[in-house]
């Protein structure tokens, strides 16, 4: 807990305003993911970032995943891959720069699906361990307008 507190405090004010916005995006997106779907989904969350701090300009795009991965883990709320790649890609998008998001399924002993998001072909939000991408068969490439 002490251990949070002083991560917390150490972080810059444009880092606090971006994991407060992540937090507010990832909660919307899990509730309206469940009632109304991606496109609606997307939509809110596109309005949505562009009222919510931090403002400005992400100065390194490498924080918005970051913050994507540390508020998923921290709050105590269940946020799926899906919720966190249409969050992770709303605010790149918000912050100019273009991202796609895939959907990927595998059948091993059981069906699995699996979204992400690459940036310039790499994958940069919903990362998993070595190899397992390789199992997940690309379904769709969603580029938001």
């Amino acid at each position: 807990m002490f251990t949070t507190a002083r991560k917390l405090v150490a972080l810059s004010r444009s880092e606090l305003l971006l994991l407060g916005t992540t937090t507010v995006l990832l909660l919307t997106s899990r509730a309206l993911l469940t009632l109304v779907g991606l496109d609606r989904t997307h939509r809110a969350l596109d309005r949505l970032v562009r009222v919510l701090p931090p403002y400005t300009t992400v100065r390194d795009p490498d924080t918005i995943p970051w913050a994507v991965a540390v508020m998923g883990a921290y709050v105590p709320i269940y946020f799926s891959c899906l919720m966190r790649a249409v969050v992770g890609e709303r605010l790149f998008a918000a912050n100019g720069h273009q991202t796609e998001i895939h959907f990927g399924v595998a059948k091993d002993d059981e069906f699995e699906a699996h979204a992400w998001v690459e940036r310039r072909g790499e994958i940069v939000i919903g990362e998993l361990e070595e190899g397992e991408h390789a199992r997940f068969q690309p379904l769709y490439s969603y580029r938001p307008r």
